[in-house]
């Protein structure tokens, strides 16, 4: 996963560009076909309904979500 840093603040987390949401099998296709997807729960997919193109997000505490990529590459930027 690739680190980014929020552009106000300290926050940082790891991403993954997702390509597609498989509802079926409860998993999310990374964009980099070089990584593993995803698996996730269907609680998961219910609380945060991802969808092709956002980012799936593990915060530093182990935590996961998901931000719609417009929303994400406004607030982040990818830490070097």
């Amino acid at each position: 996963m690739t680190r980014y840093r929020r552009h106000r603040g300290a926050l940082e987390v790891e991403a993954i560009k997702i390509a597609s949401v498989s509802a079926y099998v409860h998993c999310l296709v990374p964009e980099d076909l070089s990584l593993d997807p995803i698996e996730v729960s269907q609680a998961w997919m219910n609380i945060h309904l991802p969808t092709n193109g956002g980012y799936f997000l593990r915060f530093e505490n182990g935590f996961t979500g998901f931000m719609p990529a417009e929303m994400f590459e406004r607030e982040f930027e990818r830490v070097s």
